[in-house]
């Protein structure tokens, strides 16, 4: 699969329903942990549409990963 950002050097924006497959949370987990700080920012897509850089989401496991095999 040929994803244009893979061109022109962008990151791929995913939206809330593949993000809560891949992270295994849910909305209301997410809206938490965006609530509290804890959780990349949303990127505005539209009037009612936001979007999480895939990069940014990685990073943020990475960060979690490294918190938890540190305890």
């Amino acid at each position: 699969e040929l994803f244009i950002g893979d061109i022109y050097g962008m990151t791929k924006i995913i939206r809330m329903n593949q993000l809560m497959k891949q992270l295994g949370l849910s909305r209301s987990s997410i809206y938490r942990l965006r609530a509290q700080g804890d959780f990349v920012p949303a990127i505005r897509l539209g009037i009612r549409s936001v979007g999480y850089s895939e990069e940014a989401i990685i990073a943020w496991l990475k960060k979690r990963e490294a918190k938890t095999s540190n305890k």
